[in-house]
């Protein structure tokens, strides 16, 4: 089963762990993961940034673990030791082994995406989760109702999706973006942009420009792009 997860940032338990492509969850909800999710599954997480919902990344499915078994694998414990569920368990907070389960994400296939790509109603139409919009509430509104708890996601779901970023992660080489945009952006696609099209720099200087290097070390710093 593909599933749309949403989450948010919290200080004292950072989760799911997108740096080591980890989740996990508690009560009914964990035992959905452990029933329903294979190996080989997507599950796509998404979050509210600067008012606006974004999927942040996703997962293709590598194991679906309790944590009670978890901890008993001495490599998971050395290479998940900071996961909030992993240490959790371990230290005691955490006891009812069959309430607590875990997802790992293959580490190749699974993305943290460089540009979270914004949920609006154009994409929220294109997927099968039956979404309506009314004219009284905002689209993130609707969007964010709607997927305040975990969305089944068809085979044709997760394309739509994957289409959807990759055509994301081209676009801004393709045209300039819109003031509102802007603040999607952030350095190193400025930093590729500029490097692809120096002649966005200036219809005179850019014709002259030619990139020689970049995120080059300097004595004192360093230069991300050298014409």
């Amino acid at each position: 089963m593909n599933l749309l997860i949403p989450y948010v940032h919290l200080y004292d338990h950072n989760d799911p762990l997108l740096e080591e492509f980890t989740y996990g969850d508690i009560g009914g909800r964990a035992r959905k993961l452990k029933r329903d999710v294979r190996k080989g599954d997507y599950v796509f997480f998404h979050t509210s940034i600067r008012g606006r919902k974004c999927i942040t990344a996703y997962y293709v499915v590598d194991r679906v673990l309790p944590t009670a078994e978890a901890i008993k694998d001495q490599d998971i414990v050395d290479k998940y030791k900071r996961n909030p569920h992993i240490s959790e368990f371990r230290s005691g907070e955490r006891t009812d082994e069959a309430e607590d389960v875990m997802i790992f994400g293959d580490p190749i296939t699974s993305r943290v995406l460089d540009r979270p790509l914004v949920f609006d109603r154009a994409l929220a139409e294109k997927l099968s989760l039956g979404i309506r919009f009314a004219e009284r509430r905002t689209d993130t509104q609707t969007i964010g109702s709607a997927t305040r708890a975990w969305r089944e996601l068809t085979d044709e779901d997760v394309t739509v999706l994957k289409e959807a970023i990759r055509w994301s992660e081209t676009r801004l080489g393709a045209a300039l973006l819109s003031t509102d945009e802007v603040a999607e952006v952030i350095e190193k696609d400025i930093e590729r942009f500029i490097g692809e099209n120096p002649s966005r720099i200036g219809e005179t200087l850019g014709k002259s420009l030619k990139l020689r290097r970049s995120q080059q070390p300097t004595g004192d710093g360093r230069i991300d792009l050298l014409f």
